[in-house]
């Protein structure tokens, strides 16, 4: 387990290892940027090599502390998610919908958990997850540890949307950035580790943005094969917007069910039956709830992803993502259609969809609305 097991993070990397040639390593990090490309991967890497017994450049992966760093069972290092709400001494908190990395959470397992003594002595390492999901509650309760943290103590905080974090908590925190992944390397990693099709890891890897473990989702989710659907449903947007916001949320749920699918094939090979803690702290409605909403953000991400393709072609470039001639036809007559002035407008469409989905907005509504915008230009107001 090396910093240099994370590829494409150059930047990233060389900020790490220059903290650590100089031996002044800050006490608390914000990894930032897209899900998929690293992030938490070179946190584990960096949280090893902090803790380990026989550190050089890279941890010596053959000491105890790297070897339960491996298992996953290093008493000083600690990952922090929504999830932990579970584990919380308070039923009430467990009970919760785990939609906020809520400061109970960050009270019990970061602020109290950073007082106590290493176990082994050397150091602790706290890395936080989904950070910009901290309630700003449980990041002001933070500060002064991110500040002031006891010797020895190290935070890693990750986030995919660093304006979301509170200015006071980034400033105590030094930014490493991150960036989108290569096509090409995703592409390699779709076709030789999961038997995905040339053509259509070419369209994952483009619509998923340079986003490793979001490309990965997609080819589980069956992704490619909606995503044609939906190009052949922007076709017949100009005819009836509505039917087209009602295929495109037609295809999300499809999305969820694939989704649920997936998942219950897993819990019945797995013989652990927590079916009663499941239900007492609403596992399985989270889930469901969670799932819709992944889906309808995937489904709302590819339409985006299509009509990136579609602006190309509208300013006299090909597309990246479509490559069967077949697709290729329908983007091009998008593009006609269109012009580089309604599919900018499309574009912002797709963008306030997703913004009114965060917001809880009535998913019919958003979905109809995203149709008619795509369609033509909204109504000009007329004062009176």
């Amino acid at each position: 387990m090396q910093l240099s097991d994370v590829a494409h993070q150059d930047t990233a990397r060389r900020r790490l290892r220059d903290a650590l040639a100089a031996c002044r390593v800050p006490h608390a990090y914000l990894f930032a940027g897209p899900d998929g490309v690293g992030k938490r991967m070179l946190a584990v890497r960096f949280a090893q090599r902090l803790l380990c017994a026989n550190p050089a450049q890279d941890a010596c992966g053959a000491c105890e502390e790297c070897a339960m760093m491996a298992s996953g069972v290093h008493p000083d290092y600690h990952y922090v998610d929504r999830g932990l709400k579970k584990f919380h001494r308070d039923k009430r908190v467990q009970a919760r919908a785990a939609i906020k990395l809520s400061i109970d959470v960050i009270r019990q397992f970061v602020i109290e958990a950073v007082l106590l003594r290493p176990v082994r002595g050397r150091a602790k390492v706290f890395v936080i997850d989904e950070a910009e999901r901290m309630s700003p509650d449980a990041q002001n309760a933070l500060l002064k540890t991110l500040e002031e943290p006891p010797p020895d103590t190290y935070l890693i905080l990750c986030t995919r949307s660093p304006e979301q974090v509170l200015p006071t908590t980034r400033s105590r925190c030094q930014v490493v950035p991150f960036g989108p992944l290569p096509s090409e390397f995703i592409i390699e990693r779709l076709t030789n580790e999961h038997g995905i099709d040339a053509a259509d890891a070419r369209l994952i890897a483009e619509l998923a943005g340079g986003q490793l473990s979001v490309a990965v989702q997609y080819a589980e989710r069956e992704v490619a094969a909606r995503a044609v659907e939906l190009l052949r449903l922007l076709t017949g947007v100009f005819d009836d917007p509505i039917a087209f916001g009602k295929g495109v949320r037609e295809l999300a749920e499809a999305i969820a069910k694939r989704a649920k699918e997936a998942a219950r094939a897993e819990t019945d090979d797995v013989e652990d039956d927590v079916e009663g803690d499941a239900d007492e702290d609403g596992g399985h409605e989270i889930s469901a709830s969670d799932t819709a909403r992944t889906s309808r953000r995937i489904v709302l991400s590819l339409v985006g992803g299509l009509l990136r393709d579609v602006l190309r072609v509208a300013c006299g470039d090909g597309p990246r993502a479509v490559s069967r001639p077949a697709d290729v036809a329908v983007v091009e007559t998008l593009a006609r259609r269109l012009g580089r002035r309604g599919v900018v407008r499309a574009l912002r469409a797709v963008s306030d969809a997703e913004a009114a989905l965060e917001q809880n907005a009535n998913v019919g509504l958003v979905f109809d609305a995203l149709g008619l915008a795509t369609s033509g230009p909204a109504p000009v107001a007329v004062a009176r």
